[in-house]
């Protein structure tokens, strides 16, 4: 089984197009995020190297810190 993105910004709009409207539910995200996966719209999802991980923990406790 594959693990693909999909940009949010893309969900939101997508979703704001679909039906003209901004409600917001968990089902109406699933049926448009899996719209977008089925034409193609998504990014596969590339894992990281460790020291790459422990980079980006670094970063985000500098900004806590910050």
């Amino acid at each position: 089984m594959d693990v693909v993105t999909v940009n949010p910004h893309h969900v939101k709009r997508n979703k704001e197009n679909r039906d003209n409207t901004q409600s917001k539910s968990d089902k109406k995200d699933a049926l448009v995020i899996a719209d977008m996966v089925k034409n193609g719209y998504y990014a596969f999802f590339r894992s990281t190297s460790e020291s790459f991980e422990k980079l980006r923990v670094l970063m985000a406790n500098r900004d806590v810190i910050v």
